[in-house]
């Protein structure tokens, strides 16, 4: 009595495993349930395949876990069953945790890429606003130099134009 509630206890959360490998999916992509093997990341600015992060993606179904036995055919219904199922289930495991290692590797591999992009950004963007800012000080310089000069000229123009009227007034 006992043993059939536990197996069907652990029928129960195979077919929650399975559940959530079917249902977990990101941008309409399923990765979990092996009908999404790889996917790309574009990194770079290139083409190129060092501008890329591929993410490849294996099924984590009951029916892809474990060694020889998969999990999915798994049952705890004898004590023998159960022995032999806990062995199977650490297989399991070791898959999950290979899986797991890999898209760790790859969740560092992005965080790298990310962190070199906001240095290029901030380094492209320190580059631009040294070509494009004015250098204030020199600016108002010239703007005082030439104010300066167009004074000079505005009154060498306003005495030349009173020279006929002082040779007119003498004659």
């Amino acid at each position: 009595s006992d043993r059939k509630f536990l197996n069907d206890e652990f029928g129960a959360l195979k077919s929650e495993i399975d559940r959530i490998v079917k249902v977990t999916e990101f941008n309409g992509h399923k990765l979990a349930d092996g009908t999404t093997t790889n996917i790309s990341f574009q990194v770079g600015m290139n083409k190129s395949d060092n501008d890329k992060i591929t993410v490849s993606l294996a099924s984590m179904g009951t029916s892809n876990l474990g060694g020889a036995t998969k999990v999915s055919a798994l049952s705890v219904s004898t004590a023998t069953k159960a022995l032999n199922a806990i062995s199977m289930i650490d297989d399991a495991i070791g898959d999950i945790s290979t899986q797991r290692s890999k898209l760790g590797s790859v969740q560092n591999r992005l965080q790298v890429a990310t962190s070199n992009l906001a240095s290029y950004r901030e380094n492209l963007s320190a580059a631009n606003s040294q070509i494009r800012d004015v250098d204030i000080a020199s600016e108002t310089a010239d703007m005082t130099r030439n104010n300066i000069l167009m004074q000079a000229g505005v009154s060498v123009l306003a005495q030349a134009n009173q020279m006929p009227s002082i040779a007119l007034n003498l004659i």
